[in-house]
């Protein structure tokens, strides 16, 4: 179809054959513009003038002589007679669509692909286009799959341009749109495995993605093999930041990465690549790396965490986000299903430099290593923590141990929204903690200065358990310094852990002395108990803290907003378990002693009355006693752990894990007659020293008051002699 226009007296032909824009002109020939020496017997027909010399295409768009008259063949990005609009967004999803149905057709061509890819390229960079209407997404991730299925390799180049610039998009509108999940992914893969079933190595460094598809020499691998993207000399940045400059760097030995350069670093063992090898050459094993500058392409289809009970107690919400670079390996055609098939002491190894940037209100609650894993069938993909650990950070890296070959990153879950409960629990503590610890140092003054009280073996127990309970507070309180610095962090975190589990070893010693005292009637059962408690009570707590600090791979400290051991089995094996054993220890004998306390008659005294109330309040101000230093904190802490829906047990834990120095001290020193007896001399002392010297001072300031008083009489009767 065509339309004919004459604009001063030039005839236009415009027409649109097959979506393409083009022009067709056919230029005013007149005597004038023909040479002077032609002569009136010349053939005009045979005089040949190029249309295009004077064209005026635009846009550089590309003139196609035909005739007399030319064209305008438009680039990709244009329409209109002389190629000067730019092609609307309907028409590019009419020339998509009818890509779409020419490559469903069964005798497709390589130029047909070809050409589809290049179309595909240039929609691909129109972001107007592709954020208008997140069906446009689709069209061009379906013929991008559709590209990539036909298994040509000439088409590399183009393919790896329109996933780059797909990673330029906001990730709603992946979101938005049925391609996410992972097909841009999974359809780059197809076509680095096209490429790597050609002869020859592919490389390609944009902006936001960068290739290296080789075939190696596994006799050249000895201990393993390395691909790294390095920041260059001098450089502060975080490695997340685009660039096209190609810094990406292939290693045969992995110990030749400079860490301290590295942004993003995949380390392969040598026997995993035998693993994968399978027919291949082993002189010509395709190996190919990927690193994606943003996560954008990987929209999961599920959490990686599963929902936790302070989503439903409080107004915050949890968001996962990836921190780091994507980088992946494979190696074509070879992939292992599980990694159960893995060796045990084989694994590939990542490192990053992650750029966690959180706002006011934000907090880490957890990072962990991931990988990428992927249906073909569901055309779905998620992040995965399956086979991946966590391996101490490297120069500020932190480094990852995963026993697969995919796609890895660095995931962490943020905490947002209203900490208003959490705001609570933690002055509740603190507070707390600043009374118990200035109790505790009072406790442990009293038991030094008293001289009756040093000798004693409870006086002794009780010393170190509040010194035990002064260490784990101020611990915690300076914990917070810590934060956000890995060593620091490390280091709090081993101190917390040591005295808490010294403070319940020295609760069970009390438990102990108290059951040979008041059950067995027996004050020295055990020789030299206090030593033989202070070589258990701190020997084991320190042993356990320090194999915990070495082995621990779940604990992220350096990003974690509080240092403790993180969940996972250092928390669960390396700690409660511990604490419940003591636990359970101290409650066996709390019970065996209330039930000889309570079970025993009273005590007979002067007044039957007096006894009775006397007895009472001691065992009163035992069970009390035994409660505090037998867990029941650490019951409540228990209890809070187990109740999802309300916050009661974790308000009672805070409380009684933060009062325990003042109720201590309450129990220790002030309730017990013996500190009161002495306590009362020694005021009764102060108070006779304040007497006499007030008393003392009065009868110097009366004498010196009489002298006063008598020298200017004196002086009058001499004054009156001499009169």
């Amino acid at each position: 179809m065509s339309w004919l226009i004459f604009l001063s007296g030039t005839l236009l032909a415009v027409g649109l054959t097959g979506g393409i824009p083009t022009a067709t002109f056919e230029p005013d020939l007149t005597t004038e513009e023909l040479s002077s020496d032609t002569t009136a017997d010349t053939d005009i027909s045979s005089v040949v003038i190029d249309p295009c010399e004077t064209h005026d295409c635009s846009n550089g768009a590309t003139c196609v002589p035909a005739g007399q008259s030319f064209t305008c063949s438009c680039p990709l990005r244009f329409e209109g007679p002389i190629c000067g609009d730019t092609i609307s967004n309907d028409n590019l999803h009419n020339r998509l669509m009818n890509l779409t149905e020419l490559l469903m057709a069964d005798n497709v061509s390589t130029e047909d692909i070809q050409e589809a890819a290049e179309v595909v390229e240039n929609a691909s960079g129109q972001d107007g286009f592709l954020k208008g209407d997140p069906a446009n997404v689709d069209i061009v991730v379906d013929l991008l799959e559709s590209i990539t299925g036909a298994g040509d390799a000439m088409v590399t180049k183009p393919v790896i341009r329109i996933v780059n610039n797909l990673m330029n998009l906001d990730p709603d509108v992946l979101v938005d749109s049925t391609s996410g999940g992972g097909r841009v992914v999974a359809a780059l893969e197809e076509q680095i495995s096209n490429v790597q079933a050609s002869e020859g190595n592919f490389s390609a460094s944009l902006e936001n993605l960068k290739v290296t598809a080789v075939k190696i020499d596994r006799n050249s691998i000895v201990s393993s093999m390395s691909f790294a993207n390095l920041m260059p000399l001098n450089s502060t940045s975080s490695g997340n930041s685009s660039s096209a400059e190609d810094n990406t760097r292939l290693y045969a030995d992995g110990e030749d990465v400079p860490v301290n350069r590295t942004a993003v670093a995949i380390t392969i063992p040598a026997d995993v690549l035998d693993l994968f090898r399978g027919d291949e050459d082993p002189t010509a094993l395709p190996v190919s790396f990927l690193i994606y500058a943003n996560p954008v392409l990987f929209t999961p289809s599920r959490p990686t965490f599963n929902r936790s009970h302070e989503e439903a107690q409080s107004n915050a919400t949890f968001e996962e986000r990836i921190i780091s670079q994507v980088i992946g390996g494979a190696i074509r055609d070879n992939r292992l299903e599980s990694s159960q098939e893995w060796p045990l002491n084989s694994a590939v190894i990542t490192k990053f430099i992650t750029n966690e940037a959180l706002a006011e209100d934000e907090v880490v609650e957890v990072q962990q290593c991931v990988h990428w894993s992927y249906d073909d069938n569901t055309e779905k993909g998620y992040w995965s923590m399956e086979g991946c650990t966590r391996s101490p950070d490297d120069q500020g890296r932190t480094v990852c141990s995963c026993k697969r070959l995919a796609s890895f990153a660095i995931l962490v879950r943020v905490q947002k929204g209203s900490f208003k409960d959490q705001v609570a629990l933690y002055f509740i503590t603190l507070i707390g903690s600043t009374i118990s610890s200035l109790c505790l140092c009072m406790c442990l003054i009293t038991f030094v200065a008293v001289r009756s009280y040093r000798t004693k073996q409870p006086t002794k127990i009780h010393f170190n358990l509040c010194l035990s309970l002064l260490g784990f507070y101020l611990a915690f309180l300076l914990s917070p310094l810590g934060t956000r610095n890995v060593i620091r962090c490390s280091v709090a975190s081993a101190f917390i852990h040591f005295f808490c589990l010294a403070t319940v070893a020295w609760m069970t010693a009390e438990a102990v002395n108290m059951y040979f005292l008041f059950v067995q009637m027996k004050r020295n059962a055990i020789p030299h108990f206090v030593p033989m408690s202070c070589i258990l009570a701190y020997g084991l707590p320190a042993i356990c803290a320090v194999v915990v600090a070495v082995l621990d791979r779940n604990s992220n400290l350096r990003n974690a907003n509080y240092c403790f051991i993180h969940p996972g089995p250092a928390l669960y094996f390396g700690f409660l378990t511990e604490v419940a054993v003591m636990l359970v220890v101290n409650l066996v004998i709390f019970a065996l002693i209330s039930r000889k306390a309570l079970c025993r008659p009273l005590m007979t005294s002067k007044t039957r009355e007096n006894a009775r109330r006397d007895e009472i309040i001691k065992r009163v101000r035992h069970c009390v006693l035994f409660w505090f230093i037998l867990g029941l904190s650490w019951i409540f802490g228990a209890l809070a752990i187990l109740d999802t829906i309300t916050l009661i047990f974790d308000y009672l834990y805070s409380i009684c894990i933060s009062l325990q120095g003042l109720v201590m001290f309450l129990l220790l020193c002030v309730a017990n007659p013996e500190f009161r007896k002495v306590f009362a001399n020694r005021m009764q002392r102060v108070n006779t020293t304040i007497t006499r010297s007030r008393s003392t001072d009065a009868s110097t300031s009366t004498s010196t008051g009489n002298t006063s008083f008598m020298k200017p009489a004196a002086i009058s009767g001499s004054e009156k002699g001499l009169q």
